[in-house]
């Protein structure tokens, strides 16, 4: 029988010090996340600069060939949010159960897929010890892609269910957990064997095994199963799974289609030459790390419009989505001062005093880097329009509209610009702009005027009524 809202149920307090304080446990599991990948490329760095190349491709194939599963899993963040909201917190487990099939279902395609393996990296030109290093390393990066998945939509309950801090604890105990067991593995302390390379994919697979076994837990934990119904229902429900399935996939789309887009990018600067290359992975290292704190606070905002929705307060989810749209200028502000000001000690981080042979110019390189800051600076605010609505929009239930968006603004804000960009690069350079830089000027040009786009989609209205709560549980 279907659960009646609680006539107690009180909507979402609204205002800078509640959206702070919802946001910052994500905020640590975002900066967790990045750290435990930083750490896997400083122990594979150890082994060898061969080794620590290895890294990024294996990462990336596993991630795209996950990120549906793991996004559209995840979406139990906006699903339980409005369950709150509705005063129905005991059928949150009920609503959300699809979304962690989901994850699962991610999880057993990855595995089917890792014998082709051989196949989808057979691009890479290595030599072939370092290929079969690097097929192995993939391989246990997307075995460990199923309890990932698990552990991104049982967090996303949590953080739906005000318990941001236990999404938060279970990021940092993935952190730590992966840092011992690939300094165990790949080096063979504490009695392990030294596996090198091999070590830090199977050390990343159970640390994300253990993660998603804590998850779980959890999940199943007296607390949860009496608030939220999470031990009952869990038999996949082809109504609801069809129900959630109608607007996570939307939203894992969306966000596996912009992965997709800045992969492109990446591959797109490349054919610029190596020093282009050079100075975009240099700004883009530090980009990503600045990046951290909005995402954070993106999903609190979700979560945040989601209570709002599902208590019928439209009017507290607007205010939400533009209290939040202020902090994050706010700190694009912030940010944008900070790499200015310290461009240099920013780019020599990552930017070697002196080039192999003179093979590189580096003092071009370094004005490149300078050139790029300033873009990126701007970025933050392109940024923080999209953070801010898109979250906004996924709370509300409004999914199918953006995913469509994403693909039109790409293709005539950044897919149309950029090939003129990469298809006649002397032509670009004889205006005196460097192509790199224009490149990311036209990046600049896509993430702002998603953002605005966006943002209209948001002022417009035309997310109200799609409510989750009165069709998921």
């Amino acid at each position: 029988m279907a659960e009646l809202p609680s006539p107690a149920a009180a909507p979402p307090q609204v205002g800078t010090w509640p959206l702070l304080t919802l946001a910052w446990p994500l905020i640590l599991g975002q900066a967790a996340h990045a750290l435990m990948l930083f750490t896997d490329r400083i122990f594979l760095g150890m082994i060898s600069p061969e080794a620590n190349a290895l890294g990024m491709p294996a990462g990336i194939t596993a991630f795209a060939l996950a990120c549906f599963f793991t996004f559209a899993g995840g979406y139990t963040a906006a699903v339980a949010s409005q369950q709150v909201g509705a005063g129905l917190p005991a059928s949150v487990g009920r609503a959300c159960w699809p979304g962690l099939w989901i994850a699962v279902v991610g999880g057993l395609v990855n595995l089917a897929l890792i014998p082709f393996l051989p196949f989808i990296m057979g691009n890479i030109a290595i030599g072939a010890d370092l290929h079969r290093d690097l097929v192995a390393l993939t391989a246990w990066y997307m075995a460990a892609a199923g309890p990932g998945a698990i552990t991104v939509a049982v967090s996303g309950m949590f953080s739906g269910t005000d318990r941001t801090r236990w999404a938060g604890g279970l990021a940092v105990a993935q952190l730590a957990l992966n840092a011992l067991f690939n300094w165990m593995l790949i080096f063979g302390h504490l009695g392990a064997p030294a596996l090198g390379v091999i070590g830090s994919g199977i050390g990343t697979f159970l640390a994300s095994s253990l993660t998603a076994a804590a998850a779980l837990a959890l999940l199943w934990s007296p607390v949860m199963r009496a608030a939220h119904g999470t031990a009952r229902d869990w038999r996949p429900d082809w109504q609801r799974f069809w129900n959630y399935l109608s607007v996570a996939a939307p939203h894992g789309a969306r966000l596996a289609i912009e992965i997709g887009i800045w992969t492109l990018f990446t591959h797109a600067v490349g054919l610029l030459g190596t020093p282009a290359l050079v100075a975009n992975n240099v700004v883009i290292n530090w980009n990503l790390l600045t990046f951290l704190p909005m995402a954070g606070l993106g999903q609190a905002i979700a979560v945040t419009v989601g209570q709002a929705v599902g208590a019928g307060r439209d009017d507290l989810a607007r205010l939400a989505a533009w209290q939040g749209l202020r902090l994050l200028m706010i700190y694009s502000a912030l940010v944008a001062v900070l790499v200015v000001s310290l461009a240099d000690p920013l780019i020599d981080v990552f930017l070697a005093q002196t080039s192999p042979n003179g093979a590189m110019d580096l003092a071009a390189v370094r004005r490149t880097c300078h050139h790029l800051i300033w873009v990126a600076a701007l970025w933050g605010f392109g940024d923080a329009l999209n953070m801010a609505f898109a979250h906004a929009l996924a709370g509300a239930g409004d999914t199918r509209w953006p995913m469509f968006a994403v693909l039109w603004c790409a293709a005539l804000l950044l897919l149309l610009p950029l090939s003129v960009v990469v298809a006649m690069p002397a032509l670009v350079a004889s205006s005196g702009l460097e192509p790199v830089v224009a490149a990311w000027l036209v990046t600049l040009l896509f993430v702002t005027g998603m953002g605005l786009v966006l943002g209209w989609r948001f002022r417009s209205g035309r997310w109200r009524g799609m409510g989750l709560a009165g069709r998921m549980g």
